[in-house]
């Protein structure tokens, strides 16, 4: 039933994409996909982060992990932005492509194959809300002299919805309950726009000029394969008492490929957007072949069994 799952969803993403590129391989609907990054980015995405800490379950019991993914997904992010601000160019675009990677359209189906359920992989879904509002702000304070715009007025959305979903999470519970109730409908909306990414990804395919491996898509690679499992391990080694199957959820979002939000913000902030595009591209069957790995690798530590 899993699988079925990870299939579907793995379908549904070609398709879009594949629509996407065709739209504007033959019809170059720009501002069609300029409209939709803008709604994404300030509607869509904002929205999402609200409801995707408001509606996470167990957040109270899972705080220790999410405290533990906070501190993995920040070091990694400083780190990266650290080299970032010394080395500018593409160093920019690996730090966001490496600091934002796929927290749920991805690894829970891959993390209910693997464990039998989502709830080990919910501590990292938090905790990248959180990681967004850090980025963007960091993006927006980089990059401001050469924009020439205001760009830290992007930044108050996401850290309005996320401060405001998690306030209602931890002091008034059954108003939060009721609201994701009564806002249900809007929650599906806006999960439907958030398929139109992945039309986006495809539409930037078009752009590409050829398919192969570019020196940064390597070092996205060596960051999201080498360096986010080994922060990982060192912070779980001083926060003791997560439970093994939290701690293989962690393991699989440590090494999980960059989001499709990353394409949204490539646009939005004028970034490499091929170099994000094949970093998607490629990366994303890497990090699913290594996940689906993890549990002969657990049974041969035994983690699992």
């Amino acid at each position: 039933m899993h699988s079925v799952e990870l299939l579907t969803r793995v379908v549904l993403v070609v398709v879009l994409c594949a629509l996407g590129y065709v739209l504007r391989k033959r019809f170059e609907l720009d501002k069609l996909f300029e409209c939709l990054t803008k709604v994404l980015f300030y509607f869509s995405i904002p929205i999402t982060i609200f409801f995707s800490t408001l509606d996470a379950p167990r957040i109270s019991a899972l705080m220790q992990g999410v405290a533990a993914a906070f501190i993995h997904m920040t070091v990694l992010t400083i780190i990266l932005f650290s080299i970032a601000s010394r080395l500018r160019g593409s160093w920019i675009d690996v730090a966001v492509l490496a600091s934002l990677p796929n927290s749920l359209f991805l690894p829970t189906p891959l993390s209910e194959i693997v464990l039998g359920g989502a709830l080990p992989i919910l501590p990292h879904a938090v905790a990248f809300n959180a990681v967004l509002v850090i980025v963007l702000a960091i993006l927006s304070m980089m990059l401001r002299e050469s924009m020439g715009v205001k760009l830290v007025a992007r930044v108050v959305p996401y850290a309005t919805s996320f401060a405001a979903a998690l306030a209602l999470r931890i002091y008034e519970p059954v108003l939060c309950s009721s609201l994701s109730q009564s806002l249900s409908l809007l929650a599906t909306t806006t999960n439907i726009i958030n398929l139109a990414a992945f039309l986006i990804v495809g539409s930037e395919m078009s752009f590409v000029k050829s398919f192969s491996i570019r020196r940064e898509v390597i070092y996205v690679a060596i960051a999201r394969y080498v360096a986010s499992p080994a922060i990982l391990l060192t912070t779980i080694l001083l926060i003791p008492g997560l439970s093994n199957e939290m701690v293989l959820g962690m393991v699989i979002q440590s090494v999980m490929p960059p989001a499709v939000t990353c394409i949204i913000v490539s646009r939005m902030y004028n970034l490499d957007t091929e170099l994000t595009t094949l970093s998607i591209a490629f990366l994303t069957p890497v990090s699913t072949a290594i996940a689906l790995a993890i549990p002969t690798l657990a049974k041969v530590l035994g983690l699992h069994h």
